[in-house]
C-alpha cells in the first residue's frame, strides 16, 4: 500500500475540516503510542498545507507524525518548550517528497486514560494551534481507542470527530 493511501477519511464534517490519515502516519502514530505503557508521549503530525474546498472547509493531509523533543517530562502530560516547537518545524519537512510539510497539529497518547480532553490539551490546543484546520490526535494503546478533535467552523469549540480507528 502506497504510504499516503488514506486509511481513515472524516468526511461530511458539518463542524470542521475533512481530515485524511495516511496509512504511513497511522503507523506512526500507533508505534509512538506503544512505546510507553504506562506514560504519555506526545508528538506532531505533518503533511501538506491544507487545501480550501469548494465548500468553504479545509481537507487536512497527514502524511506523517513523529515524537516529540526537547519535552519537560517531570509533568503530566509533559510540558513543551520553544525548542519543541522550532524542531517539530524542522522534522515536519525530513521525510523524502515532503519539503513542503508543515505541522498540521499534535498527537497524544493516554495509555489507560480513555479518549477525552484534559483542561491541558484545551489549553495547548488553543493556545498553539489556533488555524481553523487544526488537529489533534487522542491515542490509548491500552484500551485501543482513538479520537481525532478539531476546531468548529466557527472556531470556537474543540469537537471530536466522527471515524473509526484501524488498529493493526
Amino acid at each position: 500500500m502506497d504510504r499516503h493511501t488514506p486509511t481513515m477519511l472524516a468526511v461530511d464534517n458539518p463542524t470542521g475540516p475533512t481530515v485524511v490519515l495516511s496509512e504511513q502516519a497511522r503507523r506512526q502514530i500507533q508505534a509512538v503510542a506503544a512505546t510507553s505503557p504506562v506514560k504519555s508521549i506526545m508528538g506532531f503530525l505533518a503533511g501538506t498545507p491544507p487545501e480550501k474546498t469548494a465548500e468553504g472547509g479545509y481537507e487536512v493531509r497527514v502524511a506523517h507524525a513523529f515524537e516529540a523533543d526537547h519535552l519537560l517530562h517531570s509533568f503530566i502530560p509533559p510540558l513543551w518548550t520553544a525548542a519543541t516547537l522550532r524542531d517539530a518545524k524542522r522534522k515536519a519537512k525530513q521525510p523524502a517528497g515532503c519539503k513542503a510539510c508543515v505541522v498540521l497539529g499534535w498527537v497524544a497518547s493516554r495509555p489507560g486514560w480513555g479518549i477525552h480532553l484534559t483542561d491541558e490539551d484545551l489549553a495547548f490546543h488553543r493556545g498553539f494551534f489556533r488555524a481553523a484546520w487544526a488537529i489533534f490526535i487522542l491515542i490509548d494503546p491500552i484500551l485501543r481507542k482513538a479520537g481525532v478533535f478539531c476546531w468548529t467552523d466557527d472556531g470556537e469549540q474543540i469537537v471530536k470527530l466522527d471515524y473509526e480507528w484501524q488498529w493493526h
